[in-house]
């Protein structure tokens, strides 16, 4: 074609390109401005006519969480202004504080473990401290959430925390300790047992070379932190790896294929599509690549989006084996939309799914018969509700910072660490993972997961969480009744604690008797909340009290638990 005549064409074809995409723009603002003008309508009556003067912070607010409520979203949120701080504490697990894990003990502030490279640590604060009083102003009876918004503050600020120390055969120690508080930046990345104070031990079968790492969140930090633990074991000869992701609820999908760069040298980890925009395909490279040994990747239930992502990649690459259960089913990826142009706030929301290099998008829709990472065949071994709570109670001990830490116990013993640990998952992982490095073979420690198996697991594991919350009304009816009587003591009802809170029965016996004495049956109890649960439903009292003697026992009780 002649260039004389191409070019004009050209000229006419990019305007009328131009003219087609500007009435576009002007059709769609007009149709911005008639969606509003309902809304409009009714905020111009609510500020007219309304009984009392609205709060138009509220009404705003209440109109956007109204569109996202619509879309049946749960991962799809926006973070009002006032509320970014907290949410990127949660996402990025970073803050300015004094850096110390806390709780509410007998009432006070109590210190469960100094953090990682923290102003507690370096002030000589201890797993155990009270913190009494924050710049002068009690702790005692102060909700959990306000003490900590005492503690944090901006960087390089003081504050002043008044710490009681109980000790052995005294009343312990009363000192004020000012602190300069710094950014904390969160640990991801954790090993077997805290070792020198800040050091971790990860070796879980040292005379085979196996380690133990767990990521129980992934942020901006994950990667470098899990490199930095893992580098050096396999510098030191490192045959086998333990990598536990149970419980992990995901995070920074970055973070993720770091991690899963570790172990690839090519391939793909995941690809992203959503509505806006094409396929997206992150891939694996051999810089930076470890060695090959075998691994075994821990899930449960709990282990969601990001983690199901690790889990699966090494999965499907046959880089690792899964052990445990089916894995939470959450593949929507989500991006953070930081500062709208109005400054409102944040808006956090759900743009693409993302499939395993399977092919498969493991997001878990209400009539899913499948969905997430299932274990390797003969790898499937489900915990009880007890069971896990063993594990992470163990796990919080032996994570806690202290002078000597590691040092108690037979840390090179392998059986000794095991049965420490009281982890089956665990346990059969380590197992698997000894047959691999001495035989080259795998030995399968679970067993092969049924057909419907995980709906059923589903169905049985929200009875129990139904079971407890029932029991919980179950006792806030009866202390209402209890108080209630008070304004008629003929109405008085004795209040039961059935089972003591501060007694473990797990493991024990049940037995049931005959009027006359005889011993009908023995059961074992292999969850002592779902037993309370089951006994508080049947409506069963304590055996030693009954009729007007159980009422005034019950309120004597009640009357010497509410004292403490």
């Amino acid at each position: 074609m002649n260039q004389k005549v191409l070019a004009p064409a050209l000229f006419v074809v990019v305007i009328g390109a131009l003219v087609v995409q500007l009435l576009g723009m002007v059709r769609d603002r007009h149709d911005t401005y008639e969606w509003f003008e309902p809304i409009q309508d009714v905020l111009w009556e609510l500020n007219k006519n309304y009984v009392t003067e609205p709060d138009f912070e509220q009404l705003q607010l209440g109109a956007i969480q109204g569109m996202i409520d619509t879309l049946d979203d749960p991962y799809t949120e926006f973070i009002p202004r006032k509320e970014i701080e907290g949410f990127r504490k949660a996402t990025e697990g970073s803050y300015a504080g004094i850096g110390a894990e806390v709780n509410i003990l007998d009432g006070w502030l109590t210190v469960t473990s100094p953090m990682v490279g923290s102003p507690a640590l370096d002030a000589g604060i201890q797993a155990g401290d009270q913190v009494r009083a924050i710049d002068g102003m009690t702790t005692e009876g102060e909700p959990i959430d306000l003490s900590i918004k005492r503690l944090t503050g901006p960087p390089d600020t003081e504050v002043i925390a008044t710490i009681y120390r109980p000790s052995a055969g005294d009343s312990g120690e009363t000192f004020d300790l000012t602190l300069t508080r710094k950014q904390i930046q969160v640990e991801t990345v954790e090993g077997l047992v805290r070792r020198e104070r800040e050091q971790w031990n990860c070796m879980v079968d040292p005379e085979n070379g196996i380690a133990y790492i767990r990521i129980g969140q992934f942020t901006h930090t994950t990667a470098q932190e899990f490199r930095d633990l893992l580098v050096p074991l396999v510098e030191d000869g490192l045959q086998g790896l333990v990598l536990d992701l149970r419980l992990n609820p995901g995070g920074s999908l970055a973070a993720a294929l770091d991690v899963c760069d570790v172990f690839l040298s090519s391939g793909m980890i995941v690809s992203v599509k959503g509505r806006a925009g094409g396929e997206e395909m992150a891939t694996a490279h051999a810089s930076g690549t470890l060695p090959d040994f075998p691994m075994v990747v821990l899930v449960n239930g709990q282990s969601a989006s990001a983690s199901e992502i690790t889990a699966g990649a090494l999965k499907d690459h046959g880089r690792a084996k899964v052990l445990g259960t089916r894995t939470f089913g959450k593949g929507l990826v989500q991006k953070v939309e930081h500062e709208l142009e109005s400054g409102a706030g944040w808006l956090k929301l759900t743009t693409d799914h993302y499939y395993l290099p399977s092919g498969k998008n493991i997001h878990r829709q209400p009539d899913s018969e499948a969905w997430g990472v299932d274990p390797d065949e003969g790898f499937y071994l489900p915990l009880t509700m007890a069971e896990m709570r063993r594990v992470v109670r163990v796990q919080r001990e032996l994570q806690v910072i202290r002078e000597g830490s590691g040092s108690e116990g037979q840390w090179d013993d392998p059986d000794w660490i095991l049965e420490r640990m009281e982890d089956p998952q665990l346990a059969a992982a380590v197992k698997s993972l000894r047959s691999k490095v001495t035989t080259d073979e795998w030995e399968a420690t679970g067993r092969v997961m049924e057909a419907d198996e995980e709906i059923i697991a589903q169905l049985r594991l929200t009875e129990e969480r139904r079971d407890l919350i029932l029991t919980q009304l179950d006792r806030m009816d009866r202390e209402i009744a209890r108080l209630e009587a008070f304004q008629d003591e003929s109405e008085q009802e004795a209040f039961y604690d059935i089972i003591p809170d501060d007694q473990v029965i797990t493991g024990g016996i049940v037995e049931i008797r005959a009027p006359d004495g005889r011993v009908v049956t023995s059961l074992t109890i292999q969850d002592q909340d779902q037993l309370e649960a089951a006994l508080y439903r049947l409506g069963l009292k304590p055996a030693d009290v009954s009729g007007e003697d159980a009422d005034a026992d019950g309120d004597a009780q009640e009357e010497e638990a509410g004292d403490n």
